[in-house]
């Protein structure tokens, strides 16, 4: 049986630079729905971990090392280093997108001396309401 492998992709600070570091995923069981992975790196440990009776699976899963990923819309790994590349901008993306809106919320809050009491445990920064509006909806 050849074996299956799912790739994940992290943005990892390392001395020569920003580094790309890549998870290979063994896939050991298969569902219709799922696969059922453990790293590459464990993978070669659960043989000799195995009990005699037990499955991959059930040795994997006693251990903690099993992941279980959809075949369908994963967002864990990718059958493809590209696609994993990928999902991984997007994750950034994402990412400095959230930070710029909280850059401006602490910058506001740093500008503004003032905070007034709106309850014995809660207080408002003047004037920020427009600010929060402009990125969250309230029903």
């Amino acid at each position: 049986m050849d074996k299956k492998y799912f790739y994940r992709k992290r943005l990892v600070p390392g001395e020569w630079g920003l580094e790309i570091v890549t998870e290979k995923w063994v896939s050991i069981h298969e569902t219709p729905c799922f696969h059922f992975c453990v790293r590459e790196y464990n993978f070669a440990f659960m043989k000799a971990r195995r009990l005699d009776g037990q499955t991959s699976l059930q040795t994997a899963k006693q251990k903690g090392w099993v992941k279980r990923i959809a075949k369908e819309n994963s967002r864990f790994a990718f059958d493809t280093e590209e696609k994993a590349l990928e999902h991984l901008r997007f994750l950034k993306r994402k990412q400095l997108q959230h930070m710029r809106r909280e850059i401006k919320f602490l910058k506001f809050f740093l500008g503004t001396e003032e905070l007034e009491e709106v309850g014995p445990q809660s207080m408002v920064v003047p004037k920020s309401r427009d600010l929060v509006h402009q990125h969250y909806v309230f029903e």
